[in-house]
């Protein structure tokens, strides 16, 4: 497992630990201050996507969260379905 990077130090929840969100999906598993984008599509019907597993006591996930966000990923968009 990797160490996780914060991207924008600006983005913390004040007085909380970690927020876990889902629903919309991504390429890769990202955290945003102490905000963490768990859902990479696992639940696809296309064999897409992937879970995230995300260890609560260290905050460290697999796949591991990437230092950097790559906004323009490769052009293909997620989609529900």
């Amino acid at each position: 497992m990797a160490d996780l990077q914060v991207i924008e130090a600006d983005s913390f929840v004040q007085d909380i630990l970690a927020v876990v969100v889902g629903h919309t999906p991504l390429r890769q598993p990202a955290v945003l201050g102490n905000v963490y984008h768990i859902d990479i599509g696992g639940w696809l019907p296309d064999g897409r996507g992937h879970f995230t597993l995300l260890n609560l006591a260290t905050l460290q996930s697999i796949p591991p969260m990437p230092a950097e966000l790559d906004w323009e990923g490769d052009g293909e968009e997620v989609s529900h379905g």
